[in-house]
């Protein structure tokens, strides 16, 4: 990555474009810890962006992921050959739900040289760092208040970049918040925030309500039309869900999603109905009496009425479902849900479910990006996991490719394979563009 940095900042500066590394810059060009902020002029982000893509491009990193939210650009490229990938986000104005907090134009010219990468100076990285933590989140997290902490010390002018829209006594309490690491802050984000609104009515008039009426109208356009994406795990037990998931939380997630939300069997909104009524099933079995471990399914299968009862209970989940995969697929995250509903439809143990229940199941409940089949030889599985027979495994991998003879948005996974190939093959499924 370095090599490529090194490239990309000498770019920047030969085409003397107006920007700043706004925070975690110390390790650069070397390393990048998580993504890269810039402050960008907002007269130049065409010509940011054309240079970024120009030179990203020659390194075989494609884009793969781009969002905008009023002041903020998101960008993430990715090179599928050698697993490189780069996290940017871009400011062209430092705002809080359209209120400004900072001169943004005086930020950038105040700007100083760091490893041949331009930052902000002390002062302005300070006081935006704060501004950030107490206006964003309501809290000082310890790792950011010890180094904050330093900056202020070496800070000539302390917090005196606040003072463009907070009084005095505003500058002496964040500078105190940081200097005593007072890290829970929620109590007294809500009077420091009408106290911006005011200031930004004094200081912008009209605009200012322009400039909260447009940062929502991006919000509802990103709910409507989210980034994130809804996956779903289907396989026998043993067929390699654990594996997938793994790699899609180390390997594929951060290239393109802000982070993974995992969920097995509900999304858990309502009480488990064994903790409510207790089922015995006439023809339970004690697998700790079996020598081999194996589960014959068709012993095991329960009543109609009591599949029934848990199917149609473990519906009313999957509808309150709709709202959380909305918020987080708007949040730009990845869930990963292993055990869906459609393990009712192919497991043995329910297999006297009522018919009438799948097209209403298919219907109305949340609709997968995409649903991964994850594909392995029975007899591999078996050796995996001993749970269940062959013949059991080959059964339910005939239902669900039933199941899913019509659905355009399935994916064959060979979990035969090594990692690596699977990491492939998932990555080019979760990393494809969709600019919408």
């Amino acid at each position: 990555m370095k090599e490529i940095l090194l490239q990309l900042f000498k770019n920047l500066n030969a085409n003397d474009v107006t920007y700043g590394v706004l925070r975690g810059y110390e390790n650069l060009p070397e390393e990048v810890y998580n993504d890269i902020d810039f402050g960008v002029s907002k007269s130049q982000i065409n010509l940011f962006f054309h240079i970024v893509e120009e030179t990203l491009e020659g390194f075989e990193l494609k884009e793969v992921h781009y969002l905008r939210k009023d002041v903020l650009y998101q960008k993430y490229f990715y090179n599928s050959k050698t697993n490189r990938h780069l996290h940017i986000d871009v400011w062209c104005e430092f705002s809080y739900k359209g209120l400004r907090y900072l001169n943004f134009d005086s930020a950038l010219n105040s700007n100083i040289y760091y490893k041949n990468i331009r930052v902000l100076n002390n002062s302005y990285e300070v006081s935006l760092s704060f501004l950030k933590e107490f206006l964003h989140m309501g809290k000082l997290r310890q790792d950011k208040a010890t180094l904050l902490g330093e900056k202020l010390s070496k800070a000539s002018n302390k917090l005196n970049p606040v003072k463009s829209y907070f009084s005095e006594s505003s500058h002496n309490f964040f500078i105190k918040s940081i200097q005593t690491r007072l890290f829970e802050l929620k109590e007294y984000r809500n009077k420091y925030i009408l106290k911006l609104f005011i200031a930004n009515i004094r200081k912008h008039g009209f605009y200012c309500f322009i400039n909260i009426f447009r940062y929502y109208n991006f919000e509802l356009k990103n709910y409507f039309s989210p980034k994130g994406k809804f996956v779903c795990l289907v396989g026998p037990d043993g067929s390699g869900k654990t594996a997938c998931y793994n790699i899609i939380k180390d390997d594929v997630c951060s290239i393109k999603y802000n982070k993974l939300v995992y969920f097995h069997s509900r999304f858990g909104k309502i009480p488990r109905l064994k903790d409510l009524f207790r089922f015995k099933s006439k023809n339970e079995i004690d697998y700790n009496q079996i020598n081999d471990k194996r589960r014959d399914a068709s012993q095991n299968i329960y009543s109609k009425t009591r599949t029934t009862v848990y199917m149609v209970y473990y519906f009313w989940d999957f509808i309150i479902g709709h709202f959380i995969i909305r918020y987080h697929k708007y949040k730009n995250n990845l869930i990963v849900f292993d055990r869906y509903y459609y393990d009712y439809f192919f497991q043995t143990n329910f297999s006297k479910y009522p018919k009438i229940l799948k097209p209403i199941f298919k219907l109305l409940l949340p609709h997968p990006d995409h649903i991964l089949i994850l594909k392995a030889n029975p007899l591999i599985i078996f050796q995996r996991k001993p749970e269940l027979p062959i013949n059991e495994i080959e059964l339910q991998y005939s239902k669900i490719d039933k199941l899913f003879a019509r659905n355009t948005n399935t994916y064959e996974i060979d979990t035969n394979s090594q990692s690596e190939k699977m990491k492939i093959s998932l990555a080019n499924i979760l990393l494809v563009y969709e600019k919408k």
